[in-house]
């Protein structure tokens, strides 16, 4: 059979990608990445298009001269804006969380009506919109800009009480107009799971797109036969700005140890 060998490539704003970084490793365990988070630009969110698809491409040209084989956008906003623009630009696979992420809200939605949390820049683009809507068009969707989470992941403050106090403020509109289903729309909002969850109610369903995304990652290996021949992969880590609060952050989301964070200018 034939196989690749070659890296995965992930990339985010920050840490919240390191969320579809361990599912990858979990369900591919032979697989090497390339984990870059771009901790120079925090925030995405409130970026200007602009700018998201440049950062984006210095991105996309550090992976491909790591000869990566495949790569995940794992960023909502920048999937958002960009991954079009990157598909025509780049001679690999790159899968982004939008599409995957509205699927899954679909798929588990009994009265389709989906709230989606998100960066203001991801609110912005429509992009949960469009897509829930090109699947469902009767859905009802309500996009939410949560400007104070990544921050407050990205800083460790995942369960102080003004996170919760936003969170509810976040949730309002979706939960009021009876949405049972709520779309983390970010890869930095799983790290903020638990709050939401308990804020939504047990008859509230969460997605997190990490899963369907790393579902189509492994589809597109098996089309292009490109599964590594090896047992046990690697991943080696790369931020674009300070290293130790990612080094330390990071390794508690990510479950271990993430050794050493080399910084790479893009």
């Amino acid at each position: 059979m034939p196989f690749d060998n070659r890296a995965i490539g992930v990339f985010d704003s920050g840490i919240g990608g390191l969320t579809v970084a361990r599912l990858i490793q979990q369900q591919l365990p032979g697989e090497d990445i390339i984990y870059i988070g771009d901790t120079a630009h925090l925030p995405y969110g409130e970026k200007s298009v602009s700018q998201l698809i440049e950062y984006a491409r210095r991105i996309m040209d550090f992976l491909m001269e790591n000869q990566v084989k495949a790569i995940v956008a794992a960023c909502n906003t920048s999937s958002s804006v960009s991954i079009d623009i990157l598909r025509d630009g780049y001679p690999v696979p790159i899968i982004g969380v939008v599409k995957p992420g509205a699927r899954a809200a679909v798929k588990v939605s009994k009265n389709l009506r989906i709230g989606v949390l998100a960066t203001e820049a991801t609110v912005k683009s429509s992009a949960y919109r469009r897509e829930i809507l090109s699947i469902q068009g009767n859905a009802r969707v309500w996009e939410i800009p949560c400007p104070l989470l990544v921050p407050a992941v990205e800083q460790g403050r995942n369960t102080a009480p003004e996170i919760r106090e936003a969170v509810s403020s976040y949730l309002h509109l979706p939960l009021q107009n009876q949405a049972d289903t709520i779309v983390l729309g970010c890869t930095h909002y799983p790290y903020l799971q638990s709050v939401i969850a308990e804020v939504s109610g047990e008859q509230v369903t969460i997605v997190d797109p990490a899963v369907e995304t790393v579902a189509e990652l492994k589809k597109v290996l098996a089309d292009m036969q490109g599964y590594a021949r090896r047992e046990t992969g690697r991943a080696i880590f790369y931020a674009t700005g300070n290293t130790y609060s990612f080094t330390e952050i990071g390794a508690r989301f990510y479950g271990r140890d993430l050794g050493r964070v080399e910084t790479v200018d893009i």
